[in-house]
Formats: structure tokens, C-alpha cells, sequence
């Protein structure tokens, strides 16, 4: 049975796919050791890269409140802060 042209094309890309996983992997496992390997010479660094893991950006962009979705920032921020008052 004869295969078609795309087939073909899909058994590449995967093994491309698969290749570049695994690339992307080892620069990270490198690029981590590098990092805990230059610790004593540049602690910073290390710090650096360990808060970025755990600082995440995020966003509200609207808000929905009585029914009326409210995009303007300084609006959500006096919702947000008149939801979280506890005094």
C-alpha cells in the first residue's frame, strides 16, 4: 500500500517535534546546572531565576458585578478592594 506525501510529512514533523522537546529540555537542565553550579559565584542569579518561576503576571481584564461587566481599571480596583475590605 502505497503511503501519501502528508503522511510522510506528519511522521517528520512529529520526529522534528520530538527532537526540538527534547533540545528545549536539555538547554533547560544545562542552563539549571549552569546556574547551581555558579552559585557561590553569583548567588543572585540563582535567586533570580528561582522567583522568576514563581512570580506569575495575571490580569483581570474585566469584572462582572450586578450583572454589568466593568472593564475600567480603577473601577475593578475599587470593587476588588471593597470585596476584600475586612474592616
Amino acid at each position: 500500500m502505497q503511503h501519501h506525501p502528508s503522511d510522510e510529512l506528519q511522521r517528520k514533523l512529529f520526529q522534528m517535534e520530538n527532537k526540538l522537546e527534547a533540545l528545549i529540555t536539555d538547554a533547560k537542565k544545562a542552563y539549571i546546572a549552569n546556574l547551581t553550579a555558579g552559585f557561590k559565584n553569583n548567588p543572585k542569579k540563582l535567586y533570580n531565576y528561582l522567583s522568576s518561576l514563581s512570580h506569575t503576571k495575571f490580569e483581570t481584564q474585566y469584572i462582572l458585578h450586578d450583572n454589568v461587566i466593568v472593564f475600567d481599571p480603577h473601577q475593578r480596583a475599587k470593587l476588588f478592594n471593597e470585596y476584600f475590605n475586612i474592616y
